[in-house]
């Protein structure tokens, strides 16, 4: 235990890297240009008004764009999806299955295929915490698949066990 006031941002992280997350990445196109960025922040808020929650660095082009459209879109990865994973999060590409659709006015998002979960939301609250905007999305359209989710734990990648414990 820290026995300071206050907790280190390496403290922080440390601890935090103890807790697995799924891996999405968030999108949106604006005027035919896609934002995308790999998150793993996304927390289930309401069922009697669906809707959940991001967490978005404030500085980032991404969070600007969402915040002026007032939509997005997350993407729960599969186990498969790795390479979609790093790409998103800035690191080199390895030729990711993406798509982005085209002539589609409804269009605010990249075409992840074989997603675990795909949710199309609208900004119901945006408020900005110490680095980051907490978005809080409410969903109008969900899409989902039976892949096992790609999780993050320990700063790694992990692949999800099927094994249920009773």
């Amino acid at each position: 235990m820290n026995s300071q006031d206050t907790i280190s941002a390496v403290e922080f992280k440390n601890a935090m890297s103890r807790i697995s997350y799924s891996v999405s990445v968030v999108s949106i196109t604006v005027e035919g240009t896609t934002y995308a960025k790999t998150i793993n922040t996304l927390t289930p808020v309401s069922a009697d008004d669906p809707s959940i929650l991001i967490s978005l660095f404030h500085a980032s082009e991404i969070t600007q764009k969402i915040i002026e459209a007032r939509r997005f879109v997350v993407s729960v990865l599969n186990d498969s999806q790795m390479s979609l994973a790093e790409e998103f999060a800035g690191r080199p590409p390895q030729d990711p299955p993406v798509e982005t659709p085209s002539n589609d006015e409804q269009a605010n998002h990249l075409l992840i295929t074989n997603a675990v979960a795909t949710f199309h939301c609208t900004v119901a609250v945006a408020m900005t915490h110490a680095t980051h905007v907490i978005l809080i999305g409410r969903i109008n359209d969900i899409a989902e698949s039976d892949r096992l989710p790609l999780l993050h734990h320990r700063r790694a990648y992990r692949v999800c066990a099927e094994q249920v414990v009773a």
